[in-house]
């Protein structure tokens, strides 16, 4: 890319970010019916037009990084659009019990977050600049096509699993749904685990092991298909648009954690760039719109399912939808209300509740486990919230330490990136992409047990089949032949023209 053109970009992004922010804190400043607690609120949106702007090389490195796009957006979010969303919605959160005081303290603690896990990246990019400068150079990966038998086995003995649990266990089709159902059915969709299956049953362990398998395959099942079209399909115009389409398969599928879709398509982008770098700005754009209206079909089932829940409308509704999803300081405010004096005791039960059929294996524990989720939602008197990473990092470590958790995912995320931009082979790329964009998300979305969870029951078996596949494949890294890329580049130019 241009320099000037790129800095240009740089520019009009930055002003349209620092204009949102400021204006925000504005509105949010001379409110004159502020609700009480909620005056300090401005330096959310205030804090992060300051950052950002300290540090401007983040955000020059955000256009060429989808990781750190995911971090910086993320932030965004959380500190300016949802303080936004709270002026408008009379500063309305669903927890009932929120002293001011917590949340002065919630807001002051954000602002210590961002402060400290923005200065962590901006360090940490200086230091790797070198390895990200090769890595944008870093365009395509290769193409083994002999490991294809290895890829097709391993996928078809998953899928056998998944089917035939399914026909056992036919109940398990309620746990899912599509984005074409009714929007009540996309925001109420649950695991039924109790109500299907009785711990310590056969079926119950079938029950468990088809969602343990099935999370695993609907990440790999589209990937695979955009490999298998790009090798199998000759005609160029066809692979692309059909491998658009695959792109969208997450979204045939939604569960209970319904923004899941949205990782899907995430990794199905970025892998689908790799396989057709001449079209990347073209999918981008494409994707950019469709990604926006599909989310935004989700993000309005949440909303009409918490406008039943909680009376209100408009700006209200919009302003819990968007805490749901991304823990504001109304979360982290929640979270000074959760009183235990066993935090080591609690910490077990967050590394406990990550492992696979532990109901099955530890019926004993698994009976008594009290997580710190599950606090946080005791002491709160809600259900199926998320308690934020900092305010989880702080519940542990203290609030001088607390950014140091966000900060670590912040640069392991980038770390892994950059990882996966060193290796060339396809599944191992993958891989490692899959790491970094569940991760990305954890200081913004999740906490500390969502990574652990993460890693355990979806990275390292995806990791293992990548390995299988490299292991077993006849070695030979087969790319496209220059006479097939000049074949594509001629008919990309020819339908542009």
């Amino acid at each position: 890319m241009d320099v000037k053109i790129a800095n240009k970009k740089i520019l009009i992004l930055y002003m349209i970010v620092f204009t949102i922010s400021i204006l925000t804190t504005l509105l949010i400043a001379f409110d004159e019916n502020v609700t009480n607690g909620y005056q300090l609120l401005w330096l959310l949106p205030l804090s992060f037009a300051i950052t950002t702007m300290l540090t401007i090389n983040i955000t020059r490195i955000m256009l060429h990084s989808i990781i750190l796009a995911v971090i910086w957006w993320g932030y965004f979010i959380r500190f300016v659009l949802t303080p936004l969303f709270l002026r408008f919605g009379d500063y309305r959160i669903i927890f009932s019990a929120v002293p001011a005081d917590s949340i002065e303290r919630a807001v002051l603690l954000m602002v210590y977050e961002i402060i400290i896990v923005f200065s962590c990246l901006a360090i940490y990019l200086k230091l790797i600049n070198r390895q990200i400068v090769k890595a944008e150079k870093s365009i395509s990966i290769s193409l083994n096509n002999k490991g294809y038998k290895i890829v097709n086995f391993v996928l078809f003995l998953l899928v056998l699993l998944c089917i035939s649990n399914y026909l056992y266990i036919p109940e398990i089709k309620d746990n899912y749904t599509s984005i074409f159902t009714d929007k009540s059915v996309i925001a109420t969709i649950d695991y039924q685990f109790d109500s299907i299956a009785t711990r310590g049953t056969t079926k119950r362990v079938l029950y468990t092991l088809f969602i343990f398998v099935f999370n695993i395959i609907r990440y790999i099942i589209p990937v695979y298909l955009l490999k298998l079209v790009h090798i199998k399909c000759r005609n160029f115009n066809w692979s692309y648009t059909v491998s658009l389409l695959i792109c969208m398969l997450p979204f045939l599928v939604i569960s209970e954690s319904n923004i899941e879709p949205f990782f899907g398509l995430i990794l199905n982008v970025v892998m689908m760039t790799k396989l057709y770098p001449e079209k990347t700005k073209s999918i981008i754009r494409i994707f950019a719109v469709l990604g926006t209206i599909l989310i935004s079909s989700i993000l309005l089932a949440k909303l009409y399912l918490l406008e039943a829940w909680q009376g209100t409308s408009g700006g209200g509704s919009l302003s819990l939808t968007i805490n749901a999803y991304f823990p504001g300081v109304g979360n982290a405010a929640a979270a000074y209300n959760i009183v235990d004096n066993n935090k080591w005791q609690t910490f077990f039960y967050d590394m406990f509740s990550t492992i696979p059929f532990r109901n099955t294996l530890f019926p004993s524990i698994s009976s008594k486990a009290i997580t710190v989720t599950n606090l946080f939602n005791l002491y709160n008197g809600t259900t199926g919230n998320i308690i934020p990473c900092i305010s989880c990092s702080e519940y542990y470590f203290g609030a001088i330490l607390s950014p140091i958790v966000p900060a670590f995912f912040s640069c392991f995320a980038i770390k892994m990136k950059v990882k996966a931009e060193a290796l060339n082979d396809f599944w191992y790329y993958f891989c490692f992409l899959f790491l970094s964009v569940r991760v990305a998300m954890i200081p913004t979305l999740y906490n500390h047990v969502g990574f652990v969870n993460i890693f355990i029951s979806l990275f390292i078996p995806i990791y293992f089949i990548a390995v299988f596949v490299n292991r077993t494949k006849v070695s030979s890294n087969v790319k496209l032949s220059n006479s097939e890329k000049n074949k594509r580049s001629k008919l990309v130019k020819n339908n542009t023209d």
